[in-house]
């Protein structure tokens, strides 16, 4: 009976290491079916926009007020993630993880004043934000739900 008690408690143990080494934000999505960045954009060239997808990279950059927005990248292309409705944030410690996020992919033009308080809430230096001087077309999703791949916080 012991035994049968040591292997209830090691399997809880193992149970919950691994469900503590991805955080989940906004609504509870799945890792399957992802594309890479790159794969994203390729396809948001062809479609002009998406209206759903997934897509894995690793965090470049995070809002560092409040967590409200985020770069991903492969290491060849970014996309800005921003989420739906504003209903909830990323931490803000998670650069360099890998995520997935799902929703909508389009094209969003970016003011210059909207690039510098982005640049700002970015931490950027006041000279970065003052070479901020043109419009910018990015790629953008509108994420309805993110996992952040070992990031064991909730």
């Amino acid at each position: 009976m012991k035994l049968v008690a040591k292997l209830v408690v090691l399997f809880f143990a193992i149970a919950m290491s691994i469900n503590a080494q991805n955080a989940y934000r906004g609504d509870t999505i799945t890792p399957e079916g992802a594309v890479t960045v790159s794969q994203a954009i390729e396809k948001l060239e062809k479609e002009g926009k998406v209206a759903n997808i997934k897509v894995k990279g690793k965090v470049s950059a995070v809002c560092q007020k409040k967590g409200c927005w985020m770069i991903i990248t492969d290491g060849n292309k970014e996309i800005k993630v921003v989420f739906k409705d504003y209903s909830f944030f990323v931490p803000k410690d998670i650069d360099g993880y890998e995520v997935i996020v799902e929703g909508p992919l389009f094209y969003e033009i970016i003011s210059v004043e909207q690039r510098k308080h982005y640049a700002q809430d970015a931490g950027a230096s006041q000279e970065e934000i003052d070479k901020i001087t043109e419009p910018l077309k990015i790629p953008m999703i509108e994420a309805r739900g993110v996992i952040i791949i070992g990031y064991g916080k909730n």
